[in-house]
């Protein structure tokens, strides 16, 4: 059907024979929509160059949403560290800035030396902890596209009104870190829905790094 000269200018709805189902049969088909456009998010203080939306993960049922921006701090700085945007859902079903502060963003950074594209990747795992990586962050002996990755967590116990109820809770960076061969770690990263489980890729070694936590 969607060879059809016509199959982009019929509406939702709206009903064709067709021929040939792919079975040799006439069948009616009924074109529906299964993705429509709500809203769109982006920083208030977007600049053109950070690569906004580079990544983009969904929390359980909606909770919250994060977007990686790996470029965010230039040109300010010849190496930008990145960022995480964070979004909550709104009573209205649209995503806001998670507790934005006069209107502002909720963002999140790495304040560590040699953080580089912090953003590129992320992944929820249920709504409350979620992975991001840098993958080219600089290692221990200042070697390029080392990599990290940080866990965040959103932690309701210390959360104060007016700001961001998700933090970054935990680095982590390949094991050989001091090796000459960098594996780009935390270009890829997936975490488990129960949020047990994380995978941490390293292209640049043929990696792919498991974690786990006991609880």
């Amino acid at each position: 059907v969607d060879t059809l000269p016509y199959a982009n200018s019929l509406l939702s709805g709206a009903k064709v024979w067709v021929d040939d189902n792919g079975d040799g049969l006439w069948q009616v088909i009924e074109k529906q929509d299964i993705f429509s456009e709500i809203t769109s998010v982006a920083p208030e203080y977007l600049d053109a160059t950070e690569a906004y939306g580079s990544s983009v993960s969904q929390a359980t049922n909606r909770f919250a949403a994060l977007v990686g921006s790996p470029r965010y701090g230039f040109p300010t700085s010849a190496n930008p560290k990145g960022g995480v945007y964070t979004y909550v859902r709104s009573t209205s079903d649209v995503y806001q800035p998670a507790s934005p502060v006069s209107g502002g963003d909720a963002l999140l950074t790495l304040d560590v030396t040699g953080v580089r594209a912090y953003g590129t990747a992320v992944d929820f795992g249920n709504k409350d902890w979620a992975v991001a990586g840098a993958p080219l962050s600089l290692g221990s002996t200042s070697q390029t596209n080392n990599g990290y990755a940080c866990v965040i967590y959103r932690d309701t116990e210390s959360y104060l009104p007016d700001t961001n109820p998700y933090f970054n809770w935990q680095l982590l960076t390949t094991p050989d870190s001091v090796s000459a061969d960098q594996g780009r770690f935390g270009y890829s990263v997936a975490m488990s829905l129960d949020e047990r489980w994380m995978y941490i890729g390293a292209p640049d070694i043929n990696s792919c790094l498991l974690y786990t936590s006991p609880s």
